[in-house]
């Protein structure tokens, strides 16, 4: 901004007469520099205005990047509950394959006893041929299986 000091104004004698003629000279040097900050202020409001707008669109962009991430975080929330869910039921899965693997082996052992063998008789009940061991006097203390249909076991 462009002002005059007071060490720039250099007062002169002047007679009265050139007193109107001065006094338009200092008004219309006045209007100048009134001039020149309406446009200084214009540039000010300008920038001003931008500014402003920037911050808006800057807000907004903020805003739109908080929303996406708190629906980015509650989807991880999520997505590590489902796996710790699935990982869980997936060990309970395992432990109970392994429980049944293991039960079915000791079944199949109790049914092919050493003491037995694989020997199998056939016997006739009211329901047809069955299959079934030889003896039901087991010295382990085990109980005999259920009989099942000779169809049952020969259709594999």
């Amino acid at each position: 901004m462009a002002s005059i000091s007071r060490e720039e104004v250099v007062v002169t004698e002047i007679s009265p007469e050139e007193y109107p003629v001065e006094v338009k000279r200092c008004i219309v040097e006045l209007r100048k520099q009134r001039q020149r900050l309406f446009v200084e202020l214009g540039k000010i409001d300008h920038e001003r205005k931008k500014l402003q707008n920037d911050i808006r669109i800057l807000t907004d962009r903020l805003a739109k990047i908080s929303f996406e991430q708190a629906q980015k975080m509650q989807f991880k929330i999520d997505l590590e509950k489902t796996i710790d869910e699935t990982e869980s039921a997936y060990s309970k899965l395992i432990e109970t394959s392994k429980g049944l693997y293991k039960t079915v082996n000791e079944t199949k052992k109790s049914i092919q006893d050493p003491d037995q063998g694989s020997r199998t008789e056939m016997r006739s009940t009211g329901m047809g041929s069955v299959r079934g061991p030889i003896s039901d006097n087991r010295t382990d203390g085990t109980a005999t299986p259920p009989l099942v249909p000779l169809e049952a076991t020969t259709s594999n």
